[in-house]
């Protein structure tokens, strides 16, 4: 058996039991009372709360139904865990909850990446004891005695190389410098070390020998020393402080954009046009450009006429007077084709202003039965709580749910008798409107057809 074969082995063993299983391990961690817009407070006092144990942590109410919304950022305080979500959460009625990480999750993983080790490295040449010798020519090197060349040279070089040395012997400049010169030529370096002020002491020492941007050498866990510990370019926490920080002033100003979009006149003059753009008619539209056409032309025969007349008062003669008869009376027929369009125009902007009303009266009904219909299942869940805790604000809740819903009914009432009256409105003007519509438009083509027909001796 390989040395990967016994690990893998030796971590199944601690692996906890897997055959009880819950079949739902999301639990609800405790009441979130909001303190701001976006910001929620939940008690910890006598109980202990550990936020890194559950995953997928969100606000949602009390039986975990309806919509919930991701805890963006989550801060432990004393007594208390403080919880960020978005603006629009709701202000009441607001619970924490978590899914439980499975037990053994940390060994699970690891035993997955131990059996998906495809390429060991360097590890079997450990696990075989077996070390790599150093290049030719690695015997000297400028600011470093013959050992610390060696044991520099050892840092930089291919394979695994053992260096020991006692105190005092210069472990520290050598460490240093192998490392700058590592990160220099673009290689990734691990520093661990059983105490941590020796890390502090190898990374204080490295930093001094160039200058390093922020996250390009990283201290992970505890720093012991100040210089370490206060450095914004290597510290983890303050890194991660400082993106935490510039991260939280780019979401504000991004929901505070949001907000000033949401009040902003711009839409409120997009649902205008909006509103006003699904009533458009194509064919209504049409139909005023042809009386619009019509009208000119019209217009222009009554200017033709005009002149036709003028013509005839001072020429006297017989083509003169036909032409005259002919213009009156296309003109007369241009006339009577106008009244009966615009009549069919009357009678289809009656019929839509109809459909309008009622359609709109029905929208309200139901707008209104969904408003009870939801005060009622609210009315509902609050019967079903229970607690002294939240007796109070459950009873003033459950009085101004009752007030609403005695607003709400002789509404509901008055605007299902009117979207009745408005159904029958229109049901009892609809044939005779669709009817006048299509006799006007009618009567219209058929005045125009008679307008231009050709007649027999015209000259």
């Amino acid at each position: 058996m390989g040395w990967r074969e016994e690990v893998i082995e030796t971590v199944s063993r601690l692996l906890p039991d897997q055959t009880r299983t819950t079949a739902d391990t999301r639990k609800r961690l405790g009441d979130a009372y909001r303190t701001e817009p976006g910001w929620y407070r939940i008690p910890t006092r006598n109980r202990s709360l550990r936020i890194d144990e559950f995953t997928d942590l969100r606000l949602a109410s009390e039986d975990n139904t309806g919509p919930s919304y991701r805890v963006i950022t989550a801060v432990e305080e004393q007594e208390a865990l403080r919880v960020q979500v978005g603006m629009h959460a709701p202000e009441y009625d607001m619970h924490l909850w978590g899914t439980q990480r499975p037990a053994g999750f940390l060994v699970q993983s690891q035993l997955k990446a131990l059996k998906n080790f495809a390429d060991p490295g360097l590890a079997d040449q450990l696990a075989a004891g077996r070390v790599s010798s150093l290049p030719a020519g690695a015997d000297g090197l400028g600011g470093l005695s013959g050992a610390q060349a060696l044991a520099y040279y050892a840092c930089i070089s291919k394979g695994l190389h053992l260096v020991w040395g006692p105190p005092g012997t210069g472990k520290t400049t050598v460490l240093s410098r192998a490392i700058d010169d590592l990160a220099n030529d673009g290689k990734r370096v691990l520093l661990v070390s059983g105490t941590n002020v020796a890390v502090d002491n190898a990374l204080h020492a490295a930093l001094k020998l160039g200058t390093r941007v922020q996250g390009e050498f990283l201290r992970v866990g505890t720093p012991q020393m100040p210089q370490i510990a206060m450095d914004d370019r290597v510290a983890l926490r303050r890194i991660v402080a400082d993106r935490m920080r510039r991260i939280t002033d780019e979401r504000a100003e991004v929901e505070a954009q949001l907000v000033r979009l949401s009040s902003s006149a711009v839409l409120e003059r997009l649902e205008v046009l909006d509103e006003v753009l699904g009533t458009f008619d194509p064919d209504a539209f049409r139909d005023a450009l042809e009386r619009i056409e019509r009208d000119r032309r019209a217009e222009s025969l009554r200017e033709q006429l005009s002149v036709d007349e003028a013509a005839v008062a001072e020429a006297k003669d017989e083509r003169n007077r036909r032409r005259l008869e002919r213009a009156k009376e296309q003109l007369r027929h241009s006339e009577r084709a106008r009244e009966h369009l615009n009549a069919a125009a009357n009678a289809e902007k009656t019929l839509r202003a109809r459909q309008y009303a009622a359609r709109r009266a029905q929208e309200n009904v139901s707008i209104l039965i969904d408003r009870r219909a939801r005060i009622q299942a609210e009315q509902k869940e609050l019967s079903l709580r229970s607690g002294l805790g939240r007796l109070g604000r459950t009873l003033a809740r459950r009085w101004e749910l009752r007030r609403q819903l005695g607003e709400l009914t002789p509404q509901l009432d008055t605007a299902a008798r009117t979207a009745e009256e408005a159904r029958a409105r229109l049901e009892s003007q609809r044939d005779q409107l669709e009817s006048s519509i299509a006799s006007g438009r009618a009567s219209a083509r058929l005045g125009t057809r008679s307008r231009f027909a050709p007649r027999s001796g015209s000259s």
